[in-house]
């Protein structure tokens, strides 16, 4: 059999990063979720609870097991009936109709040198892209500024206290001012996304059953409409639109490149994105409203266990603030003796 890093592929042994063996693995769950729960004859014979689509379920909820603390009940059913109210709207007549639905994500921390008393810190920043497609792995994780001034405390408490709106004018509001919270509306809008995880998300069940996404790259099957104009030099040219399969940004990759390591949920959810969006465009709408809402719930708060320096770029960046610390001080050091010796030579 193969090891723990490889695959069999053709009979030929594949060496895979950590990256890829998380997306294999979290394919392979989806595809064993909607293989049992999935819409087919047999699934609908079996359980007669199933409803006209075959679906037994609105909501799949997407968690990860090194989870310390869960969200709240009221947050957790809050991200619930969200998904479940959109999924409801989904035609009975599609096996997935690409119409409006949403995917909710948890706001997740990890607590530095106190589990208790530490901190809070965003972690999941990885699979973060917000809705003006800035990558909080690219601006906090791979900082050494913002590791070593706790950048991403900031993001986590800025989330928490998120209370609506939309673009650069987030609302900043003291996160100990209102305990109650839970017990107002606005408390379950969504910090908007582009992509999310945050160690726990909600998904509606059109959506995760996509047959043209995939949270492996090479098994996505979205087609995506290129157009090209006419050759400058053919007066009769007209633009001839060509189909080609939809890629993930390069620009969201570890290393940059096409072929680089990225996120599995990313991957899965920005396909999704693409999906949803030009099944409207088909539709010839004009409205955002059908569009795949994806977004934080701010009080839907998960923690995990601190894995300080989890990433090489974040060691190298403290490695770089200390050694540029511990320079500057040496500096002064020595120019402050420099002085205190002319001193004493003037005034010899």
């Amino acid at each position: 059999s193969s090891g723990a890093n490889e695959y069999e592929d053709d009979n030929t042994a594949v060496v895979l990063s950590r990256y890829e063996r998380l997306a294999m693995l979290r394919s392979e769950q989806r595809r064993r979720v909607l293989q049992r729960y999935g819409r087919s004859s047999s699934n609908i014979a079996a359980d007669p609870k199933s409803d006209s689509r075959g679906y037994k379920y609105d909501v799949v909820v997407n968690i990860d097991f090194d989870l310390l603390a869960l969200p709240k009940m009221e947050e957790f059913a809050a991200a619930v009936e969200a998904v479940a109210s959109s999924s409801n709207s989904t035609s009975a007549e599609a096996d997935h109709d690409p119409s409006s639905s949403r995917i909710v994500c948890a706001n997740g921390y990890e607590t530095w040198f106190n589990p208790k008393s530490g901190p809070r810190l965003y972690y999941d920043t990885l699979p973060a892209i917000d809705e003006g497609g800035r990558w909080y792995y690219q601006m906090y994780s791979r900082s050494w500024l913002q590791v070593v001034t706790f950048g991403q405390r900031r993001l986590f408490m800025a989330i928490e206290s998120f209370s609506g709106g939309g673009g650069e004018d987030h609302s900043h509001k003291d996160s100990d001012e209102d305990e109650d919270a839970d017990d107002n509306a606005d408390s379950y809008t969504l910090w908007p996304m582009k992509s999310c995880f945050g160690g726990l998300a909600f998904y509606g069940w059109e959506s995760f059953s996509s047959s043209q996404c995939d949270y492996v790259r090479s098994r996505i099957a979205l087609p995506l409409a290129v157009e090209q104009s006419p050759n400058s030099e053919d007066l009769d040219g007209e633009t001839t639109t060509t189909t080609t399969k939809w890629q993930f940004p390069q620009r969201y990759t570890l290393s940059g490149t096409p072929d680089g390591d990225a996120c599995e949920h990313a991957v899965f959810q920005l396909c999704l994105g693409e999906e949803y969006r030009q099944g409207r465009n088909a539709k010839g709408e004009t409205s955002n409203d059908n569009d795949l809402v994806i977004g934080i719930q701010p009080g839907l708060i998960a923690s995990r266990e601190a894995n300080i320096m989890s990433t090489d770029e974040a060691v190298w960046g403290l490695i770089k603030g200390v050694a540029l610390f511990l320079g500057l001080s040496g500096a002064v050091k020595i120019g402050l003796r420099r002085s205190k010796r002319k001193n004493i030579l003037h005034e010899e």
